[in-house]
C-alpha cells in the first residue's frame, strides 16, 4: 500500500450545486481564479497524506476560526464544499495495488470521537493511466529512445492497458467496466509533434472527451510526424522539413492496420479523430487500407473527426482542384492563390501555361494508360475512397459518419494574401521569419520547386531544399513550379508541345540541383518509369506535386459544405460555432490551429459537447 496525498482548500464560491459548473461557466471558472489570487482561500500549504497522518492533519489544520465558520455552515444554503488538488499517487506500482480510502473526520475535541466520518474511495495516478496507448514512432524509422520514457510501460502499447495482468481489466485508474463494451476512439496527433508532446496532446484530449460525458475507450496513436526536429532561436522545437512528414503519415496507416487490430475487438465500432497532418494519416488508413479490405480487423468505423485537417480539399474531391483560382467564387476562397503566379494570370483570371503543362497535372499525361503507374502521381482524389464512404447514396446512407470541424480563425492553414504570394526568393526571408507559422500549408505548396538554396546543416534538419536559416521554411528544390530551364519558356511554344514529348521532357523543373537527380527513372519511356512511379510515389507527392485546393481545415473548409463533399449538418466552422467567450490572455479572437487543444475546456466545450452527441459516444 502506498501513501496518497491531496492539497485541499475552502471555497467560498462553489456550493453542492454548482460544484462542476466552472468546467463550462466562464463566469465562475474566472471568480474561483480570482478568489484565490485575492487570498479569500488558499490551498494548505504541505500535502494531507493518508492514511498515516489524515486525522491530525485535518484537525491541525480545521482548529482555527475560518475553518471553523465553514464547518457550522455545513448543510446551510448549498454550503460545504472542499476542493481537493492531487498531490502525491497512492499508487505502489502493481495493477493488483490496494488502495487506501480517504476518509474525512470530524472529531469531537473534548472525546476525540469522529462525529461525522466520511469515506471517499480515491486513486490518484497518472491520468495515461485511464486510457490506452500505441507507440508507433520506432515502426516508421523514428527514434527509439529519448522522445519516450524509459521503462515496458510506455514501449510499443503501453502496458497501461494491463494486457499481462490476469483479469485483463483495461487501465488501472478507468476499467473497463466503467466504459462502453463497443465504443472506440482513437487519437492521431499531428505535425511536428513528439513523443513527449504526443503525451501531453493526448491527455488534455482524453480529459476533455471524459468531461463532456464520453464512454468511449480512448486510444491515443503517436507516430513519426516530428523528423527534422530541432530546437531553432524563436521558434523552439521544431520540425523544418515538413515533406519528410507527410511521407511518414501516410506509411503510419500501416502500421495502425497491422498493429490496433490486434486490441480492438471485432463488435467494436469506432471513431477516429485525428488533428492537423494526422489527419494524413486518418485519411490515408481509410483509403489504403479500411476501404481497401486490408483492415485486418472486423470492427468497423462509425465515425471521422477531422479538426483543423492539415490535407487538401482536392484530396476528398478532385472537381475542387478545377475551381479555377484554386478555390472557388466566394469571398473565402477566390484569392486562395493556390496557382503559381507564373503559370496562372489572375488579372484575367486564365492560364499562362496549359495545365496539361504543370506538374500537378502530369499523372494526366497516362490517362489512356490505366496500367501505368504515373497515372497515380496526383493529389486529386488521393483520399476519394473516404469521401464515399462518407457520402452513401450523397448522405442517405453513409457508412461512416463524418464531420469536418474548420476554423475561419485559422492562420495556418489561412489562404494566401496578394502581398505573401510573390515571396519565393532568399532575399525575402526576413519577411518568412515576420510570418511565423502564417499561411504554412500555401506556402508549401507554392513554393513546390522554387527553393533551390541547401541548408547550411544537412545533416540535422534532412534534405537541402530549405531556406537558408528561414523561420519558415518551405517548399522543394524539384518538380512544382519551377521550370526546366533558366528563362521561362514561351508559352505558346511550350503549350503546343505534344504529350508524348511532355512524358519525358515536360517543361516543370526535372533536373534538380541538389543533392541529386530526385525524378530518377520518372520520365524513362519504358516500364522503369512506371515502376518509379509506383515505388516513389508518396515521396513525389509530398515533395514534387502541388495541390490545387485549400486545406480542409481551414477557412477553406466552407467548401466542404459548399460542394457536398460532407454533409452539410457536419460541416462547422469552430470559429464562429463553438466559442465560449475566449482567454483574456489571448490578444485576437481567432480559433487558431493547435486551439482545439491548446486553448482551456471551459471555452470551447461545445465543440466537444458536440463530438459526444453527434458521435454517439455517451
Amino acid at each position: 500500500m502506498k501513501q496518497g496525498g491531496v492539497n485541499f482548500a475552502v471555497t467560498p464560491s462553489l456550493t453542492a450545486t454548482n460544484s462542476g459548473q466552472y468546467l463550462t461557466d466562464v463566469s465562475l471558472a474566472e471568480s474561483l481564479a480570482a478568489d484565490q489570487e485575492g487570498g479569500l482561500f488558499n490551498v494548505n500549504e504541505r500535502a494531507l497524506t493518508w492514511p498515516v497522518d489524515q486525522t491530525v492533519t485535518i484537525i491541525n489544520d480545521l482548529n482555527n476560526g475560518s475553518y471553523i465558520n465553514w464547518i457550522n455552515d455545513l448543510g446551510k444554503d448549498d454550503k460545504g464544499v472542499l476542493l481537493f488538488e492531487g498531490a502525491k499517487m497512492n499508487y505502489g506500482g502493481s495493477p493488483d495495488d490496494v488502495r487506501a480510502p480517504l476518509v474525512f473526520e470530524i472529531v469531537e475535541k473534548a472525546s476525540g470521537i469522529p462525529a461525522l466520518s466520511i469515506s471517499l474511495n480515491i486513486s490518484l495516478d497518472s491520468i495515461e493511466r485511464m486510457y490506452r496507448q500505441l507507440n508507433l514512432i520506432a515502426d516508421e524509422g523514428g527514434p527509439a529512445s529519448g522522445v519516450w520514457p524509459s521503462g515496458t510501460e510506455y514501449g510499443g502499447v503501453s502496458s497501461m492497458v494491463w494486457k499481462g495482468s490476469e483479469n485483463n481489466r483495461g487501465p488501472l485508474n478507468y476499467p473497463d467496466s466503467e466504459t462502453s463494451d463497443t465504443q472506440y476512439f482513437v487519437y492521431l496527433h499531428g505535425y511536428n509533434v513528439n513523443g513527449q508532446q504526443a503525451r501531453a496532446e493526448q491527455s488534455g484530449m482524453f480529459k476533455r472527451l471524459y468531461w463532456s460525458g464520453s464512454k468511449a475507450r480512448f486510444w491515443g496513436i503517436t507516430w513519426y510526424g516530428f523528423e527534422t526536429q530541432g530546437f531553432r532561436p524563436g521558434r523552439g522545437g521544431f520540425s523544418p522539413n515538413f515533406h519528410k512528414n507527410v511521407v511518414h503519415a501516410i506509411h503510419t496507416s500501416t502500421y495502425i492496420t497491422q498493429k490496433l487490430a490486434q486490441y480492438i475487438p471485432p463488435d467494436a465500432q469506432i471513431t477516429l479523430a485525428a488533428h492537423s497532418l494526422g489527419n494524413a494519416v486518418l485519411s490515408s488508413f481509410i483509403q489504403d487500407h479500411y476501404a481497401a479490405g486490408g483492415w485486418k480487423s472486423k470492427a468497423t468505423i462509425k465515425n471521422v473527426f477531422l479538426l483543423n485537417a492539415a490535407i487538401a480539399l482536392a484530396t476528398l474531391d478532385g472537381s475542387i482542384a478545377d475551381i479555377e483560382g484554386g478555390g472557388g467564387s466566394n469571398s473565402i476562397t477566390s484569392n486562395s492563390y493556390m496557382y503559381h503566379d507564373d503559370w496562372w494570370d489572375y488579372s484575367t483570371n486564365t492560364a499562362i501555361y496549359d495545365k496539361k503543362l504543370w506538374a500537378a497535372n502530369y499523372y494526366n499525361l497516362y490517362s489512356e494508360d490505366p496500367s501505368d503507374e504515373r497515372g497515380n502521381l496526383t493529389w486529386r482524389d488521393r483520399f476519394g475512397d473516404l469521401t464515399k464512404l462518407c457520402q452513401g447514396d450523397v448522405f442517405e446512407k453513409p457508412e461512416i459518419n463524418c464531420f469536418n470541424y474548420y476554423s475561419t480563425g485559422e492562420t495556418a492553414l489561412a489562404p494566401l494574401t496578394s502581398d505573401v504570394r510573390i515571396l519565393e526568393s532568399v532575399l525575402d526571408i526576413t519577411y518568412l521569419q515576420g510570418l511565423g507559422g502564417n499561411y504554412a500549408f500555401a506556402l508549401e505548396e507554392r513554393l513546390k520547386g522554387r527553393v533551390e538554396i541547401p541548408w547550411p546543416w544537412p545533416g540535422i534538419y534532412g534534405d537541402s531544399y530549405h531556406y537558408v536559416g528561414a523561420a519558415l521554411p518551405a517548399g522543394s528544390s524539384y518538380g512544382g513550379w519551377d521550370f526546366n530551364s533558366l528563362i521561362k519558356p514561351d508559352p505558346a511554344e511550350a503549350n503546343g508541345k505534344p504529350r508524348n514529348e511532355l512524358k519525358i521532357n515536360p517543361i516543370f523543373d526535372h533536373d534538380a540541383l541538389f543533392p541529386e537527380n530526385k525524378f530518377g527513372d520518372l520520365f524513362n519511356p519504358d516500364s522503369s518509369g512506371s515502376e518509379y512511379a509506383k515505388n516513389h510515389r508518396d515521396r513525389l507527392l509530398a515533395e514534387a506535386i502541388p495541390v490545387l485546393s485549400l486545406p480542409v481545415g481551414g477557412p477553406g473548409g466552407v467548401m466542404m459544405e459548399d460542394e457536398d463533399v460532407f454533409d452539410d449538418a457536419n460541416v462547422h466552422d469552430m470559429q464562429t460555432r463553438f466559442k465560449n467567450g475566449w482567454p483574456k490572455s489571448r490578444d485576437n479572437v481567432r480559433w487558431k490551429h493547435s486551439d482545439v487543444h491548446e486553448i482551456g475546456y471551459t471555452y470551447i466545450y461545445n465543440l466537444w459537447d458536440n463530438m459526444v452527441i453527434m458521435g454517439g459516444l455517451k
